[in-house]
């Protein structure tokens, strides 16, 4: 689902794309969740424990918090989305050498998170 409250009008903004949005406890869809900073540390449905960005076992991988920085790598095993643009949501490497990666759950913003990065016109209010 769009992070953009259709019941009110939007303006035109010079705010961050992630603007409403709360890095800490979700995930803005129109950045594929790249803005997440929380601490969910497990996969969709608590499947499997992520592995440490900073860590090459059970997995190696490209993703570490040297290639990637400012992505909120560092220093821990969290679900994110580093590259926000191959994945459609947050996800992590797995400690189970059997399963690679998977997603994780965490929650999508809701309004105001509004992609502010292209010009807006005005919307005319949806009938109820």
């Amino acid at each position: 689902a769009p992070c953009v409250d259709q019941t009110t009008s939007m303006t035109p903004s010079t705010s961050p794309s992630t603007n409403g949005s709360d890095p800490a406890t979700c995930g803005c869809d129109t950045v594929l969740q790249a803005d997440y900073r929380g601490t969910i540390s497990t996969t969709a449905s608590d499947t499997y424990t992520c592995q440490r960005w900073d860590s090459q076992s059970p997995h190696s991988h490209e993703y570490t918090p040297q290639s990637y920085p400012d992505k909120g790598l560092e220093n821990n095993n969290y679900c994110r989305n580093p590259n926000g643009s191959t994945a459609p949501k947050a996800w992590c490497y797995t400690t189970d050498p059997s399963m690679r990666w998977a997603y994780c759950y965490v929650p999508s913003c809701v309004a105001p998170c509004v992609d502010q990065t292209t010009s807006m016109t005005p919307s005319t209010s949806p009938s109820k």
